[in-house]
């Protein structure tokens, strides 16, 4: 008993994994709402929907239900797959039509699988499918699971019809394996950038392509705040250059007040002090003072000086002569 349980339990979960996994689109990758079973159909009809289906049989063998179908499809006026789907099934199943677009340009097919079962198309499901770009039907094949039975399913498509920004792409399949039809509906928001519609993003740093001249233009619009910088050191140099001459004048005053307190015989012997040139700002020279020399007084040319004698008896002749010049 334990193991007949067992083995219908084994047999129910398959047939669940097997219903709920019927596929979704990969390429281009749709999104789809998060926890959801996505790979599940979205909705169900039956040959009730149009009264063109009238008098066809569909609850024999799947492919003989698609053969049903398809001798009835001409009688219901439908033009397209998506002309029967749409008003049974609005929406995009759990595909989300806000999702960031796909950039298509450099596919050419679509593509559909199957995870759990390794499948693209399952086997059983036979049916019609149809491809749509905004307005525009991009392919229709009447039995997709006999066209595509590989896995993923491979679908020729051409994209070159979405020229805008975000175009949305739209699948339809319809499987007929039992009389309660199934309809799979899925959307992927796309855009095709060979079309050169796409968001392009810009990048400041050079690029390989980038010319000698535009790179020099851009160094050169950087020059202003250079300039400027340097222009604000130099002044900050001459500032503190003028700030020291007080200080160098005052240490020559210094110097002329110790050599005019000299005694007279250093001043003849010491020579004058030169002056450190202080520098001006402007390019003007700086005239250094002249050195003041003391003049001594020279005595009268050819003159000699006669030392006076001051013996005694120089004093007697001196008196003795002046007696003389009285008495006469």
């Amino acid at each position: 008993m334990k193991s007949f349980l067992t083995s219908h339990v084994i047999a129910l979960a398959t047939y669940v994994s097997s219903v709920s996994a019927h596929g979704y689109l990969s390429q281009p990758k749709a999104s789809y709402v998060p926890g959801s079973i996505y790979t599940d159909y979205t909705s169900l009809t039956n040959s009730s929907v149009n009264k063109g289906f009238d008098g066809g049989v569909y609850n024999g063998a799947p492919a003989n239900n698609y053969k049903e179908f398809s001798k009835h499809w001409s009688a219901t006026g439908y033009k397209s797959l998506r002309d029967m789907v749409d008003p049974i099934a609005p929406g995009y199943g759990f595909s989300l039509d806000t999702a960031d677009p796909v950039d298509v340009s450099s596919y050419k097919e679509m593509w559909w699988q199957n995870n759990e079962l390794k499948e693209g198309f399952l086997a059983s499901h036979h049916g019609p499918c149809e491809g749509w770009i905004d307005n525009k039907k991009v392919f229709h094949y009447d039995d997709c699971v006999t066209e595509f039975p590989e896995n993923p399913a491979k679908i020729p498509t051409d994209y070159s019809s979405c020229k805008s920004s975000k175009c949305l792409f739209v699948f339809y399949w319809l499987a007929l394996h039992s009389p309660k039809w199934q309809i799979y509906k899925q959307c992927v928001p796309i855009t095709n950038g060979g079309s050169g519609q796409g968001k392009t993003e810009q990048n400041d740093e050079p690029s390989p392509d980038e010319s000698a001249e535009e790179l020099a233009k851009k160094i050169s619009a950087a020059a202003p705040a250079t300039e400027e910088s340097t222009s604000d050191e130099t002044e900050e140099i001459a500032t503190k250059t003028l700030s020291t001459i007080p200080a160098t004048e005052k240490s020559t005053s210094d110097e002329a007040g110790d050599e005019a307190d000299a005694p007279a015989s250093e001043k003849l012997v010491k020579e004058p002090a030169v002056e450190e040139l202080t520098p001006t700002t402007k390019g003007t020279a700086a005239t250094p003072k002249e050195p003041a020399i003391e003049e001594m007084t020279p005595a009268t040319k050819g003159t000699a000086a006669t030392p006076e004698d001051s013996s005694p008896a120089s004093r007697a002749a001196k008196t003795d002569m002046c007696k003389r010049r009285v008495r006469s």
